[in-house]
């Protein structure tokens, strides 16, 4: 059986990979909206934004 550590160990860590994906989808969205998006040719709205964000957060989710 589990102790009551270890479960506060792996919410800790579960909390900490979410806080850690979050700041790093921060930056990517800044470094998307000031870099990247004014050089396409048809620059993304909102929904194109919220898109490529998720699927950002998706590969990290993947691959991490």
């Amino acid at each position: 059986m589990k102790t009551n550590n270890e479960q506060f160990k792996r919410l800790f860590r579960l909390l900490f990979a979410g806080l850690l994906i979050a700041l790093q989808t921060i930056c990517y969205a800044y470094v998307w909206l000031t870099f990247y998006n004014e050089h396409i040719p048809r620059p993304f709205f909102q929904k194109g934004h919220w898109f490529m964000y998720a699927l950002y957060v998706l590969f990290l989710v993947t691959f991490l």
